[in-house]
């Protein structure tokens, strides 16, 4: 059994700017595709309760000196467990989420992708736009230098067209919106001023390995508790054609069309995935011709999925959606989820973070092959952490 790893809290505001570790259960929840990570933790530290109020504070959550999480509490409960109070909180970007788009946002076509968020953002005190540290906040995450494969794109420098703020919407998802649609997600930082844009980054090396073996000989190296691999294939289409609206926005563009079979998708992250569409996916597209049409080869399908998209003004633009709602049916194909004992990987000492890679063999599951973390879960007492991943590539922004 590993030793459990302390959490400490650092309060940051003036009033109280100081630390404890005097946590007696804890547990911090991260979902690389969510608003906001949440975490929980139960304080028994008489100097601090007895006489501050701990409601809205500042805190940054360590693990041996890790930053995990930088949020606020919004919730506190006392009573139940003596002098314990009990804090709950999302992470710093929850003020993003509680805050509506002040219709007076005046955001210019000239922009970029990084200056418009800056403008909607610097509100709530973001004031700092980031493009290429996903390497830097996964060292930070998982307490271990990692290796991130490519250089990451940085996305910031994007020209906008077309951009009109809906103040019915809040300022989180419009701006979620806006920058999905540039092949892009909003991430937390290090620093409560700044903010992340990027995509999943499929070519890092694993941080960690995964084990579940029948071998009785190799069993010593098994590290999970529970596993269970979901392989859903109910709902992927063979091709897609999305087409935009005719002469959209100011631009005056005339219609776009993008056209994408899965065979050309799924080549590209190979593995059982291909092995599978290949088989049993009509290739390219089929044109009702019931004079002349022939069935199909028991085993195979075929499923249009066509969508005319009323926001994309560019083929760039159309070709983006189109690949995330194929991303958003492939990723169900192989959902992996796991409880490991401990909250990091004993052979190289990192500790589990989202949008970095495993290597899974687990026997038991039929899963052997590297994956994509899209959810952790630390929990304490005993100390558990609980994944969800995806086959790498398979989720496409």
């Amino acid at each position: 059994m590993p030793t459990p790893q302390p959490l400490s809290v650092h309060f940051e505001a003036a009033d109280l700017g100081l630390d404890t570790d005097r946590i007696i259960d804890w547990s911090i929840d991260s979902d690389y595709l969510t608003s906001t990570d949440g975490f929980s933790f139960t304080l028994l530290d008489p100097d601090i309760t007895d006489t501050h109020r701990l409601e809205m504070q500042p805190v940054e959550l360590l693990l041996d000196g890790n930053q995990q999480l930088l949020g606020r509490i919004d919730v506190t409960e006392c009573g139940a467990n003596g002098d314990a109070v009990v804090c709950r909180g999302r992470d710093y970007l929850a003020d993003l989420v509680e805050c509506s788009l002040d219709p007076s946002l005046a955001i210019k076509e000239a922009m970029t992708l990084g200056d418009a968020v800056k403008q909607a953002a610097c509100i709530v005190g973001i004031n700092t736009i980031l493009g290429a540290e996903d390497l830097k906040l996964r060292n930070v995450r998982t307490g271990r230098s990692t290796r991130g494969g490519k250089a990451p794109k940085d996305f910031r420098a994007i020209p906008l067209t077309d951009l009109k703020p809906d103040s019915s919407m809040g300022l989180f998802d419009w701006l979620n919106r806006l920058v999905s649609r540039h092949s892009a997600t909003m991430q937390p930082a290090t620093k409560r001023n700044e903010l992340l844009l990027e995509e999943p980054n499929y070519d890092q090396e694993p941080i960690g390995k995964i084990r579940r073996s029948r071998d009785v000989a190799r069993s010593a190296s098994n590290n999970v508790i529970d596993g269970v691999a979901a392989c859903d294939f109910s709902s992927f289409p063979t091709h897609t054609v999305f087409r935009s609206k005719s002469g959209g926005g100011s631009s005056g563009l005339a219609a776009t069309e993008s056209k994408l079979d899965i065979g050309d998708i799924v080549a590209a992250i190979g593995g059982d995935l291909e092995k599978v569409v290949k088989f049993s996916a009509v290739v390219g597209r089929r044109i009702p011709k019931p004079a002349s049409s022939l069935p199909l080869v028991i085993g195979q399908i075929y499923r249009l999925l066509y969508q005319l998209d009323t926001d994309s003004k560019t083929q760039e633009q159309l070709e983006r959606v189109a690949r995330r709602a194929l991303g958003e049916r492939l990723k169900e194909t192989l959902v992996y989820s796991c409880t490991l004992i401990g909250h990091k990987d004993l052979s190289t000492g990192a500790y589990w973070a989202t949008n970095t890679v495993v290597d899974v063999q687990d026997d038991l599951a039929r899963v052997h092959e590297p994956l994509w973390v899209a959810s952790r879960q630390f929990s304490y007492a005993p100390p558990r952490t609980k994944l969800k991943c995806w086959r790498k590539g398979a989720f496409i922004v």
